[in-house]
């Protein structure tokens, strides 16, 4: 037994030079083989954490999804304006979103620097989200994203949001804007009708205006059509993220 242990002992120094010696000679020879698995690693290691990235972008990015809920004009008038300032996908049309509440975004890398009234333009068949602030006609972020088809309809994006389809639990408040009198209670009167109840009215902040909209946050995205819908789709559309209830804005120009 003393034996067989020193001859391990012996051969061991000469198994370790043999084998150094060997991985020495493979560098000297196929230096291009060498560099080629080094390169191999580290494009692994680079997809993995691009994988992670695009995950963590496709959780930001899942609130803003959905039907696109600013007016073909509107859309039209901020791509022309953004694409002054960046090169943007051609031959598509953006799902456009506007920042409400910056504080409901927080730790979402993709908003870090987002402010009140901040437009997110989304285009899923380039896969690219750009975060614009008209205040100071500004780039503030743009990233990739990467969308996920679902059964060939819209993209849908992981981590979205839970969408409120009850009627019973949709806060709606109708404002005033025409200069009509008590026209606010009697569209907040159809809409109890059929089955909202969580409806309120005023007069709107910034007086009369000319324009019947309608705002909404992005968890009622199914149900908006049908609200605009008592007011025959009079009402130009936004999303507006973290925007915790629907606001009906009757104009001058809504006709009963």
């Amino acid at each position: 037994m003393t034996k067989i242990h020193s001859k391990l002992t012996e051969d061991i120094p000469s198994i370790k030079a043999t084998k150094i010696g060997q991985v020495k000679n493979m560098v000297t020879k196929n230096p291009l083989l060498v560099a080629g698995s080094l390169l191999i690693l580290l494009l692994i290691g680079f997809g993995g954490w691009q994988y992670q990235q695009n995950q963590e972008l496709k959780n930001q990015v899942g609130q803003l999804t959905g039907d696109n809920g600013a007016s073909e004009k509107e859309v039209k008038e901020l791509v022309e304006t953004v694409g002054k300032l960046v090169v943007l996908p051609e031959n598509e049309q953006p799902t456009v979103a506007t920042v409400t509440d910056p504080s409901k975004l927080e730790g979402q890398a993709f908003f870090t620097s987002a402010q009140t009234g901040d437009k997110v333009l989304i285009y899923a068949t380039a896969k690219k989200a750009i975060l614009y602030r008209p205040a100071q006609n500004k780039i503030i972020e743009v990233a990739p994203v990467k969308l996920d088809d679902v059964d060939g309809s819209e993209p849908q994006v992981a981590g979205s949001i839970t969408e409120v389809t009850d009627k019973a639990l949709v806060p709606i408040n109708v404002q005033n804007a025409s200069g009509k009198d008590g026209l606010a209670q009697r569209i907040a009167g159809r809409l109890k009708v059929l089955g909202f109840q969580s409806v309120t009215i005023s007069d709107a902040p910034g007086g009369v205006s000319g324009t019947t909209s309608m705002n909404y946050g992005e968890q009622f995205k199914t149900i908006a059509p049908e609200i605009n819908n008592v007011l025959n789709d009079q009402a130009t559309t936004e999303i507006q993220i973290g925007a915790p209830d629907v606001t009906l804005i009757l104009g001058s120009d809504f006709i009963e």
